[in-house]
């Protein structure tokens, strides 16, 4: 979520999109109307830029409603020292650092001994305590964890987006912390199989993050991990061409990004898309699979790989 150290822009943003479908008027209709331009609103609505004094007076007019009275609910009553902390953990959080995330968020519970948390720093925090459960379910894949991952999920959610549901979801803007929300949700929905829904999902949390992408490259991971979800919600549905698609869209925000970490997975899923589509060169593909995890040092999920291509393809990679 990006904000000013006085305001939670993403909430005003969020208020600002609402308004705007709820009056049923595109970006388009508003420029016409008072020619503001749509690619500025976009940004207030995404919570990336405060609106000047102006913009909110014409918007208010259009709107019918007073737009400084929102904007100042939505002012910030915390202290620097706190703000420095929420930053350090919005770094932790793209590399799944639990003990990190974890310890910070004690940090800011003491700096607040002695008085209560603002309500957007608690709910903050609680959306963090729940991003910690789910990371630390993701890799079970027993169908009670899958239960409590969605519950979990919807949970998160809500403390933000308070009407969400499973039927509405693609109504909302989302947040890259909220869109993290969504890529677990559609993990527990396949191993629910409800493949379609984790599709659908995956999707709405993909198009969310691309919008977050032009502000903020290190949302790219997130971006990552979602064409490999779609590449393996398809590999589940048989679809060999579609996860060859989302698997190279993955390769390629990589390497634009120079971000390995999910490359070794983006290519075994790849591999195998390739094996079963009676392509040739599949082979130099599982290769870089493996190369990959052994740049990365993770020879134990190397020898994995190997033991999974032979069990259940009869793949033996050729050493070389």
């Amino acid at each position: 979520m990006v904000t000013s150290l006085e305001y939670d822009l993403y909430k005003f943003g969020n208020i600002l999109y609402n308004l705007r479908t709820k009056n049923k008027l595109t970006k388009a209709n508003i420029r016409i109307i008072c020619g503001l331009n749509p690619d500025t609103l976009r940004k207030m609505e995404l919570g990336y830029t405060i609106p000047k004094h102006d913009t909110l007076i014409k918007l208010s007019e259009i709107y019918n409603i007073n737009l400084d009275n929102i904007l100042d609910s939505c002012k910030y009553h915390n202290d620097e020292s706190i703000n420095s902390i929420r930053e350090k953990i919005n770094e932790a959080s793209y590399d799944d650092d639990l003990q990190l995330i974890e310890s910070l968020i004690k940090e800011i519970k003491t700096l607040q001994t002695n008085k209560k948390l603002p309500h957007h720093l608690s709910t903050y925090i609680k959306q963090l305590e729940y991003l910690i459960e789910l990371t630390k379910l993701k890799n079970k894949v027993d169908i009670s964890s899958a239960m409590i991952s969605q519950q979990t999920c919807y949970s998160a959610l809500r403390m933000t987006k308070k009407g969400v549901t499973k039927a509405n979801i693609s109504d909302y803007l989302f947040s890259p912390l909220e869109s993290r929300f969504l890529l677990a949700l559609a993990l527990s929905k396949s191993r629910l199989n409800e493949i379609e829904s984790a599709i659908k999902i995956t999707n709405i949390a993909i198009e969310n993050l691309k919008l977050h992408y032009e502000f903020n490259s290190k949302n790219s991971i997130l971006l990552i991990q979602g064409y490999y979800h779609l590449a393996h919600f398809n590999f589940l549905l048989d679809s060999n061409h579609e996860v060859i698609k989302y698997c190279e869209e993955g390769i390629n925000l990589s390497r634009e990004m120079s971000n390995m970490k999910l490359l070794p997975y983006i290519y075994f899923r790849k591999g195998i898309a390739e094996f079963e589509l009676g392509q040739e060169f599949y082979i130099n593909t599982l290769e870089k699979s493996l190369m990959l995890l052994e740049v990365q040092n993770l020879n134990d999920l190397k020898e994995t790989f190997i033991t999974s291509l032979l069990t259940n393809y009869d793949i033996k990679i050729p050493i070389r």
